[in-house]
């Protein structure tokens, strides 16, 4: 008979805070704006504290397909990873793991007992000397406000997910418009990935009109800029076949290092 040396106890994202904080202060790299949208803002997510002899150990993040988002063990019993993690394989029925390249221990256990791996996204967390490209005098720059959102809205906008709204970015003031006298010429994000963390994600998309004229990296450049000059660490991410968002983040004198890995298990 097989022993369980683990329970799994059903939890909620705000009573994991702590072990959260414990977990994303134990990666050489700050947490990217994907990999926490899976978890702070997408339906259907289900937590669960790792308990051991009665004591909690760690925890685990699941997404709404059962796909395994976070995964975190105690140091003190990080030599039972693989027993833990093909548990929670089994238990909890994963065909699918999101893992971020830095993160070593649900790297080596992805390795261990995947079937494939893909690679889904670039992230870019470091730096090459700063580009020195400024914006053209004529553009002006402000706020998105809600007043804006049928304006915005009325734009096939790629920076968004299918059936996502720009309207909560607007409400945490995370959207900039870039406008040539009454054009749009497309708008910048930029998010606190993590409140009170200091790293922020910056993104950009530009207007049909004005696109392959150099605005895209002059926006998510002015966007850097504004992050260096208030004491912000900028980060992006793009898609692994987004071949014209990863050549402009690079004209940016942004550097990937880093990917996210989807690996597949049976």
């Amino acid at each position: 008979m097989k022993i369980n040396m683990f329970q799994f106890i059903p939890a909620t994202l705000h009573s994991l805070a702590s072990w959260r904080n414990i977990y994303l202060d134990s990666l050489h790299y700050a947490q990217d704006m994907h990999s926490e949208s899976m978890i702070s803002w997408m339906p259907g997510v289900a937590c669960y504290l790792i308990s051991n002899s009665n004591k909690s150990v760690g925890y685990i993040i699941l997404n709404g397909s059962n796909e395994l988002i976070e995964f975190f063990l105690d140091d003190d019993l990080l030599f039972q990873k693989e027993l833990l993690f093909s548990e929670v394989i089994d238990k909890f029925d994963i065909k699918n793991v999101y893992c971020k390249s830095f993160d070593q221990v649900l790297l080596s256990c992805c390795h261990r007992f995947s079937s494939s791996s893909s690679l889904t996204g670039y992230l870019f967390q470091d730096y090459n000397i700063q580009s020195g490209i400024v914006l053209d005098d004529a553009i002006d720059v402000r706020l998105a406000t809600m007043d804006d959102v049928p304006f915005l809205n009325s734009f096939d906008n790629d920076m968004l997910e299918e059936g996502e709204e720009i309207d909560p970015y607007i409400r945490n003031n995370s959207v900039y418009m870039f406008l040539k006298g009454n054009e749009l010429v497309g708008c910048g994000y930029l998010f606190n990935i993590i409140p009170g963390r200091v790293h922020w994600d910056v993104g950009m998309w530009v207007n049909q009109p004005f696109r392959r004229k150099g605005y895209g990296t002059q926006i998510i450049s002015y966007l850097m800029k504004y992050c260096f000059d208030n004491g912000f660490v900028p980060t992006a991410g793009c898609a692994e076949d987004n071949i014209a968002s990863r050549l402009t983040l690079e004209r940016c004198g942004f550097v990937s290092k880093l990917c996210l890995i989807n690996f597949q298990f049976r």
